[in-house]
């Protein structure tokens, strides 16, 4: 079966940082900037809100997170991300990866 092509994705993230995307992964080098599409007013691109406990990463802060009284709130919170992002994009199915640092900043 083939893959689809890039065209029919959307591209979806939530990050700590309100900055887009494409801004994010411009500065935090993650790939070549040859790769990565001019993608800069595309609202979609911006993250949504992230998971954040500042207890793990001590030396990292950032102002979009999402707020709950505990960890399955917080899990439900993006239960919901995913479906409502789903809905947006009219998709029949999704495709995850994580790519965020697994080590302290």
């Amino acid at each position: 079966m083939p893959l689809a092509g890039l065209g029919r994705s959307g591209f979806g993230a939530w990050d700590i940082f309100p900055d887009s995307a494409y801004e994010a992964a411009m500065h935090a080098g993650v790939l070549e900037r040859t790769c990565l599409p001019n993608q800069t007013g595309a609202p979609e691109n911006k993250p949504m809100s992230a998971v954040f406990d500042q207890s793990y990463v001590k030396r990292l802060s950032g102002d979009n997170v999402k707020e709950g009284k505990n960890k399955f709130e917080l899990a439900e919170q993006l239960i919901a991300d995913i479906a409502e992002f789903k809905r947006r994009i009219n998709a029949r199915g999704l495709v995850m990866f994580e790519a965020a640092s697994t080590e302290g900043f």
